[in-house]
């Protein structure tokens, strides 16, 4: 299934098995997508977080260079996660647009008016 998210980072990460001593590379996307509707909870958009594989990792840090963030088409499958549950694993990434992020806050913008006294 191909979804269209923002992706805000990726992250490598090798942890040691403290009962076997074997590095486990492990290696995170964080990401905004469409699924959350406002409700009197809740507003705004929270990041979701997926597993990749290293060569997906790689692919998407190549295309965020510096205070970049980025519109990529993902394409995911389930997985075995830990303890045997499932879990949506990235599998392909493709970049659609590069968001200098630097630039994106920088842009002068007009404060919101303020409210009148009745």
């Amino acid at each position: 299934m191909t979804e269209r998210v923002l992706i805000q980072s990726v992250d490598h990460y090798e942890i040691k098995d403290k009962e076997t001593g074997v590095i486990n590379l492990i290696d995170q996307v964080y990401y905004f997508n469409d699924y959350r509707e406002a409700s009197d909870l809740n507003a705004g958009v929270k990041p979701m977080k997926s597993p990749c594989t290293p060569e997906i990792s790689k692919e998407i840090m190549a295309s965020l260079p510096g205070c970049s963030i980025g519109i990529f088409d993902i394409d995911s499958k389930s997985r075995p996660g830990a303890g045997g549950k499932p879990t949506q694993m990235i599998v392909s990434a493709k970049l659609v647009r590069l968001i200098n992020l630097a630039e994106l806050l920088a842009v002068k913008v007009q404060p919101a008016p303020k409210a009148v006294a009745a």
